[in-house]
């Protein structure tokens, strides 16, 4: 059977398709021009993930502007750690970061809720709809709101300069997640200019390949063995910053 999927959809700065909302059990009979199906590639709690980064530079490179707008300075080594502490919540190996929230805010919801109110949340909506009762459910977002300003002041501060809560989602996907799951490998340039990065996926640099130099924008064919850390940071385009402008 062959089916011709529609166009792709975007929602609150995620992407749906046709394909993503095939039951998981199916996906392995896909075909595509008679390539059988591998797997999935996912970011576990993505945009979360994101959000500290996402402000952290944010802050640099508007740090006057938002202070203007704040009538005070951020606490930059403040803030530093904090985008810190809440990446680490997300990107724990084995922690579920549902659960430490929760436990954390007092919010009395299962994880498939939790997840719903933390995408609307981030997205700046005070209500989400529970996915188990068919319910709108503000009393959480309230929670999640309080615990995220009493655990990370600065983020939150950073985050009220934004001029739209709004489009964070809609920017994470856009600038960060969209450019890292269409990224077919890094390279050598990436590499050599990112010691974090290069020693995460535990890079050797070679000047030559086969009697011949390698240059900067030839793609690292390396094998990584342990679990990356995205860490976008040191890109932030000039268009993202006057889509963010804090005035």
């Amino acid at each position: 059977m062959e089916k011709k999927f529609g166009d792709l959809e975007i929602k609150e700065g995620r992407i749906y398709n046709d394909f993503v909302a095939l039951p998981r059990e199916y996906r392995p009979f896909a075909r595509f021009k008679r390539k059988p199906y591998v797997a999935t590639l996912d970011i576990r709690a993505c945009h979360p993930t994101f959000l500290g980064q996402l402000l952290r530079g944010f802050y640099q490179q508007e740090g006057a502007a938002i202070a203007a707008k704040l009538n005070g300075h951020v606490d930059q080594h403040v803030l530093e750690a904090e985008c810190s502490r809440w990446t680490d919540i997300f990107s724990h190996p084995t922690i579920d970061p549902r659960g430490v929230i929760m436990n954390e805010a007092g919010m009395t919801i299962g994880r498939r809720d939790m997840k719903h109110c933390v995408n609307t949340w981030l997205n700046g909506a005070k209500k989400y709809l529970r996915e188990t009762d068919g319910r709108w459910d503000m009393k959480n977002n309230k929670r999640l709101e309080a615990w995220f300003q009493g655990r990370f002041p600065e983020i939150a501060r950073v985050w009220t300069a934004m001029e739209q809560r709004q489009i964070t989602g809609r920017v994470i996907m856009e600038e960060y997640e969209g450019p890292l799951m269409l990224d077919r490998g890094a390279s050598y340039g990436t590499l050599r200019n990112n010691k974090s990065l290069a020693k995460t996926v535990n890079f050797e640099d070679s000047s030559h390949k086969s009697g011949e130099p390698i240059a900067d924008d030839a793609v690292w064919e390396g094998v990584v063995k342990c679990s990356l850390r995205w860490d976008p940071s040191g890109h932030w385009p000039v268009e993202l910053t006057k889509r963010l402008k804090p005035l």
